[in-house]
């Protein structure tokens, strides 16, 4: 039984601190009223991904991550500078834009990278119970 509590340790532990932290950006985004935010920038994210691994960086580097942060940051930054009063466009439908575009160029260079269907795999879904505590780490 303690075998299994060690074993899950890292997972459990970063199950609560991204609970937190997301509660509390949840928070943000319903006052804003931007719901669909995460969902394009996690395909932004995804697509920063797809362009270091074109760019011959190694799967799960440091560089891949810090070009994914980097193209994150920016589409984050354009958000933020761009939200007025009385806009034409919605925002919502800015938001719906920038995810159909990251999703269509993440898959179009996934094609370009070999293996990049595995990539686009690994990017989708993933799997808690391999975290290890430099994950838990990082994250924190």
């Amino acid at each position: 039984m303690i075998e299994n509590i060690i074993f899950l340790a890292a997972p459990i532990t970063i199950s609560v601190l991204l609970a937190g932290i997301l509660s509390y950006f949840g928070n943000h985004i319903l006052t804003r009223g931007i719901i669909f935010i995460d969902i394009a920038l996690a395909q932004i994210a995804a697509l920063g991904t797809m362009i270091g691994l074109l760019a011959g960086l190694a799967e799960g580097s440091t560089g891949v991550e810090l070009v994914s942060l980097i193209f994150t940051l920016a589409v984050i930054s354009i958000f933020a500078l761009t939200k007025f009063e009385k806009q034409v466009i919605p925002q919502e439908a800015i938001i719906g834009i920038i995810y159909g575009l990251g999703l269509g160029l993440a898959m179009l260079l996934a094609e370009k990278i070999p293996g990049g269907s595995n990539y686009i795999t690994k990017t989708i879904t993933g799997n808690i119970l391999w975290v290890t505590w430099g994950d838990v780490i990082s994250s924190a």
